[in-house]
């Protein structure tokens, strides 16, 4: 592909520890040479900068300033940005178009504003509760919006900050093939009809995963093994607590805690199919899981609580239902399924082809 503009990304360290992020702006890169990076973390904690890569070049851009106070006052934010000019040496001239990654972005505002602006929405998780005005900010900047779900393109955007005269672009996540490429791990052996079905779920436990479908379902299906990865994240307190314990005490789940994500492709290879356990919320309805294309990238069946449509395209091997009582039964049909000899390999690796970070990064530049 042919570089057309001069891009300049606005990130933070956060993207280059979350893997599928950082595999879209390197696939960028990739795509169209001379692409550069500032990324933005705080001067009093070095230890956080943790970047590089070998297909971007990533300049550091400094808070020497509580964060805080910079976003609240110009002349702050505008000596803090002296400083990092004269520091690394980084003009923003050289650039025509700039991709803002995070709410906190907007801080770049005043120095970009001959630039074509393209704003990355991310997952509402990202752009709730207080980050609100921030959002409003930056997305008030921009001349295209790219929105990783359907809901907050066609919901959030327009309910929160009442923009209609904005370009915006469904954009959903994705996954690295290069992390979870099936080739590199060690899979299972073939299988034969009395094999154990092994169920898996990955992802921290929080108020957003629905700890009381997982109980039920753990409970209706004591046959089944499950296997949880993950941190818990609830409350000492909370009542939620004391039905994870419950679930993780269950003689038909093996619970590993957290597993880093180098070691979590292998793990997940392991297993025969993956859930996600979503609670239902309007929170999840702008939520489009990365995790999804992951599963599928490895050849693995999902079995999913419904929050909202954007797997649709994806149904012949990741099946989306509402509520305990569905949750059980296609999970048991997805096993049945499987033990008659079904195999949901080729479909799902081909799917989550078609959602890889190269192919959103070249949607990205299609548009620019």
């Amino acid at each position: 592909m042919n570089q057309a503009h001069k891009i300049l990304i606005l990130c933070n360290v956060f993207d280059f520890t979350a893997y599928t992020r950082r595999a879209t702006l390197e696939s960028i890169a990739k795509l169209s040479p001379g692409t550069k990076c500032i990324s933005t973390v705080s001067y009093w904690f070095p230890q956080e900068l943790r970047l590089h890569s070998d297909h971007l070049e990533i300049t550091p851009f400094f808070y020497y300033f509580p964060y805080q106070l910079i976003r609240r006052f110009r002349i702050l934010n505008y000596i803090n940005f002296m400083i990092n000019r004269m520091r690394k040496n980084f003009h923003l001239e050289d650039f025509d178009t700039v991709i803002l990654s995070r709410p906190h972005n907007h801080i770049f505002g005043p120095y970009i504003k001959d630039k074509k602006k393209i704003v990355i929405l991310s997952d509402a998780y990202h752009t709730m509760g207080n980050t609100l005005d921030e959002t409003r900010k930056v997305i008030e900047m921009a001349d295209v919006i790219m929105a990783t779900s359907m809901a907050l393109k066609e919901v959030y955007v327009q309910k929160y900050y009442s923009i209609t005269n904005k370009e915006i672009v469904y954009w959903p996540n994705c996954v690295d093939l290069e992390v979870w490429d099936p080739k590199k791990l060690n899979g299972k052996k073939s299988r034969s009809l009395n094999d154990e079905i092994i169920v898996g779920f990955a992802g921290n436990f929080m108020e957003a995963t629905d700890i009381h479908l997982l109980y039920e379902v753990v409970q209706k299906m004591k046959n089944v093994t499950f296997i949880l990865a993950g941190k818990d994240n609830f409350p000492a307190n909370a009542p939620e607590k004391e039905v994870f314990q419950k679930i993780i005490s269950a003689p038909n789940v093996n619970y590993k805690g957290y597993i880093h994500y180098t070691q979590l492709p292998q793990e997940v290879m392991t297993w025969d199919i993956c859930i996600m356990i979503d609670a239902i919320s309007e929170h999840a309805s702008y939520h489009h899981h990365n995790k999804m294309y992951q599963y599928l990238a490895l050849g693995k069946p999902v079995v999913f609580q419904k929050n909202h449509n954007d797997y649709e395209s994806l149904k012949e091997v990741a099946v989306g239902v509402t509520g305990s009582a569905e949750f059980v039964e296609q999970l048991g049909l997805m096993i049945q399924k499987i033990r008659n000899g079904a195999d949901f390999t080729e479909k799902a690796k081909y799917m989550a082809s078609l959602n890889s970070s190269e192919k959103r990064a070249e949607q990205l530049l299609s548009i620019i």
